[in-house]
């Protein structure tokens, strides 16, 4: 077995010799019965449904020899998963590997088709078959008849069986009708028997180390708040009222069962080998034959499956599902060069959203404050965006949202929440523009008591006539991102906690510091021969009157020249006989 390669996104290679590994054990298995058993019918009947299943494979025939011909990639496989050789591309692939792009060919349209056909004029000889419903419902999905696949999955027999509903979830998801899609896969749920239910919402294959060994021995009648909880996080954005990532999940079981007793364009058994890779990554958006590279190359009858480029990690780190609040931003990023699973929503491609966080202390409230600004970015440009930051403890909780529809692509929220950890979203989606960009991580936010000093996040402001007073004033001065020009004005707003109500003298110091010096730099600095990373240091003191808890402060900074990278701006405070508190947050210095 050899590697195939292809454009861009992920790539399954399946090649058709007879020695290929064996079939890995999967860790969704499926030992329940099928919702479309071996019928017991009348040899017409019997007849029909022969000719149904030769229909199909006819097809499934006719598609292979139709494919267009694609590089196949050499070396090892990114991963191995029984028969199956699995490789995520990389940026350096022939361009000639553009022929993955191309339209599917009009013979394989016709004959799917034709397909079509022949399984609606089996239908109304075998109404109550759910081979030939499901059958109809994937093929009139695959060729984007979202609408009509609904309507067979409406019409299938007997109604109200678990099955025809999933294929209803099914065709709506395929639609995009994502609430609707999660109505209807709660309804099939709900019909299942529990040992089928439990396999399907079974989530070992994307759990680890403990929290896995946890979860299969935890029986599954008791495995609900974990499973909410999951799917809770998996949520692409929090701004829509469906959770489409649950119903791809869903979706992904109804194809797997769709293809367990059927033909496929790899023109090799199903096995659990396949079943996982359909639910980790879904089914392949096109497909080719691998083109030979040299005469031991590969087999002739490999078979690409190519997957979406621009598939994204929703699903939830594992180690942090017991405690989501812990999830930093540098654990969860959305485009992983080697993800376990992934998800492409067809609605809008997903990035990383940069920003600004600063959270104000309220007594034992906090305010979060999140700051955007993406204007400059054309690819936004395209219509309104809707934005909000959603903040919530855990999925039982009523969250706490603010949300707006701008053109400009900039924003500022601050919202109000209780001081305990919290989960904190901020999204944006443009409709028209089809993209979304998020941050999603926890935040702590901390409410020493009121005769301990402290002071609140550092925020970066814009170049301003005219410094804020308060933190309402600040708002909208507020920089979308920590992003800075060398030598550029900016300001900055804090908040100092906890001042003696007698008044007291406060000893302020201002630095920054380039980040990440070498231990043979520092050496250097320290004997002289080297110029210092600490581009700035400012000291000064303020007397605070009598009578006050709480002091805001402003103040306008002329950045020093600085050489490309990433700083740190640090505010020490120093107060006599208290402890010296401190703030401080990223500069990162453009080219």
């Amino acid at each position: 077995m050899r590697l195939a390669s292809s454009t861009r996104g992920l790539t399954l290679f399946i090649g058709g010799a007879i020695s290929l590994l064996a079939c890995a054990s999967l860790a969704y298995p499926h030992p329940y019965p099928h919702p479309y058993p071996h019928p017991q019918a009348e040899p017409d009947s019997q007849r029909i449904l022969k000719e149904a299943r030769s229909a199909q494979r006819r097809f499934e025939s006719e598609r292979r020899l139709h494919l267009p011909f694609g590089w196949a990639r050499s070396g090892n496989c990114d991963e191995r998963i029984g028969r199956l050789c699995m490789w995520h591309d990389d940026d350096d692939e022939p361009p000639d590997q553009h022929l993955a792009d191309i339209e599917e060919d009009e013979k394989i349209v016709k004959a799917r088709g034709r397909l079509i056909g022949h399984l609606e004029r089996a239908a109304a000889s075998l109404p109550g078959d759910r081979w030939i419903a499901g059958q109809r419902v994937r093929y009139l999905v695959e060729d984007g008849r979202f609408g009509e696949a609904y309507a067979v999955a409406l019409r299938c027999r007997p109604a109200g069986h678990w099955w025809c509903t999933a294929l209803a979830g099914y065709a709506l998801h395929a639609g995009g009708e994502f609430e609707a899609a999660e109505g209807a896969f709660a309804n099939a749920l709900a019909a299942m028997s529990m040992p089928q239910r439990c396999s399907w919402t079974d989530l070992s294959l994307f759990l680890k180390g403990e929290l896995r060994d946890k979860y299969r021995n935890t029986p599954c009648e008791q495995r609900d708040s974990l499973e909410r909880r999951f799917w809770w996080l998996a949520d692409p954005l929090y701004l829509h009222p469906a959770n489409d990532r649950l119903t791809e999940h869903l979706a992904r079981r109804v194809q797997v069962a769709l293809q367990e007793r059927s033909d496929s364009p790899f023109a090799i058994a199903w096995g659990s080998d396949l079943a996982e890779v359909v639910l980790r990554y879904g089914w392949p958006t096109r497909w080719e034959k691998a083109y030979r590279r040299s005469a031991q190359a590969i087999p002739h009858r490999a078979i690409i499956g190519h997957h979406p480029d621009d598939g994204r990690r929703f699903l939830p780190p594992a180690a942090f599902v017991e405690d989501p609040a812990s999830i930093q931003p540098e654990d969860w990023p959305l485009a992983d060069p080697r993800p376990r699973t992934e998800y492409a929503p067809a609605y809008a491609s997903f990035e990383t959203l940069d920003h600004q966080l600063a959270l104000f202390k309220r007594g034992d409230s906090t305010i979060v404050v999140t700051a955007f600004d993406i204007d400059r970015d054309s690819l936004w440009s395209e219509g309104p965006v809707e934005a909000g930051v959603i903040l919530a403890a855990d999925e039982r909780e009523a969250p706490a949202i603010a949300r707006d529809v701008t053109e400009d692509v900039r924003g500022v929220f601050g919202v109000k929440i209780a001081g305990r950890p919290t989960l904190l979203s901020l999204e944006l989606h443009s409709g028209e523009g089809a993209r979304a960009a998020r941050a999603r991580y926890g935040i702590r936010p901390r409410t020493p008591p009121r005769i301990v000093l402290s002071v609140s996040d550092l925020l970066l402001l814009l170049d301003s006539d005219s410094l804020p007073s308060t933190l309402s004033e600040a708002l909208p001065l507020a920089r979308g991102s920590a992003r800075v020009k060398s030598g550029e004005r900016i300001g900055l707003y804090w908040e100092l906690y906890g001042v003696s109500s007698r008044g007291e003298t406060l000893v302020m110091s201002l630095t920054v510091t380039k980040k990440g010096k070498s231990w043979f730099k520092k050496l250097a600095q320290t004997i002289g021969v080297a110029s210092s990373d600490r581009p700035m240091s400012l000291n000064w003191e303020e007397q605070v009157p009598g009578g006050l808890r709480e002091s805001r402060r402003a103040l306008a900074l002329e950045l020093p020249e600085m050489s490309k990278g990433t700083y740190i701006l640090r505010l020490q405070v120093n107060a006599y006989g208290r402890e010296p508190v401190v703030a401080s947050r990223e500069l990162i210095v453009k080219d």
